[in-house]
């Protein structure tokens, strides 16, 4: 499977549209909260959601370190794995 950039780049755009339910152009630590939450008790297996690991992931998309992710932090998030896994197909090396 792959993806061109643009096509991820909408896609990820229609996403965040659709969780910034404040349409404040940001989502907030606490929306991002709810929805690992809501993810994690459909998929964590019984297993109690960890906070730690939810900071720490927090972290790594919140680049500037204000609080909020930006569509711009989640967009870019999303294309570097892409293109770490190979799956755009007009990625460069």
């Amino acid at each position: 499977m792959s993806i061109t950039t643009q096509e991820l780049t909408d896609v990820i755009a229609e996403l965040f549209t659709k969780l910034d339910k404040d349409a404040s152009g940001a989502l907030e630590k606490a929306e991002v909260h709810e929805i690992a939450v809501a993810i994690h008790s459909k998929v964590g297996e019984g297993k109690d959601f960890n906070e730690e690991m939810f900071e720490e992931a927090f972290k790594r998309l919140d680049k500037n370190g204000d609080g909020k992710i930006s569509k711009e932090e989640l967009t870019n998030f999303f294309l570097a794995g892409a293109k770490k896994r190979g799956l755009l197909s007009d990625a460069t090396e």
